[in-house]
């Protein structure tokens, strides 16, 4: 708890103490706010174009609910279950992040690993010849 409220106090110094939930600079004032929410609605007239306000880098991704704009969260963990990597990408397929996580994985632990476990929704010919000639398996 002293570790949290000396990285707090640290972070105030740094950024201001303030509650998170401001408006970001950009729209602070009434005309900018005006403008982005009037440039929103011309790119939403297209009936075919969906329009993230938030996160102009989401891409259409299929889930349960159907086709909407995402982010493909993504992470790798040791058999005792601690988290050796994380991150979001805007591939839609986990097939295109198998190797790109493993990868990951071993730079954050500076170890190598030789058996590489994941769902059937990573797999793919392709990777399976780039863990082969890596040496791991699959």
């Amino acid at each position: 708890m002293e570790e949290a409220a000396a990285t707090d106090k640290q972070e105030d110094e740094l950024y201001g103490n303030k509650r998170g939930d401001e408006l970001p600079k950009d729209l602070q004032s009434k005309q900018r706010l005006k403008e982005k929410i009037q440039q929103a609605l011309v790119d939403m007239k297209n009936e075919d174009q969906r329009v993230n306000l938030t996160d102009k880098e989401a891409k259409f991704i299929r889930s349960r609910k159907g086709i909407d704009l995402n982010d493909n969260c993504q992470a790798a963990i040791t058999e005792d279950g601690l988290i050796v990597s994380a991150y979001t990408s805007n591939n839609s397929s986990d097939r295109k992040e198998t190797i790109k996580s493993a990868g990951h994985a071993e730079q954050t632990t500076q170890d190598i690993y030789t058996d590489v476990l994941a769902d059937s929704g990573y797999a793919s010919f392709d990777n399976y010849e780039e863990l082969t000639n890596q040496g791991k398996i699959l």
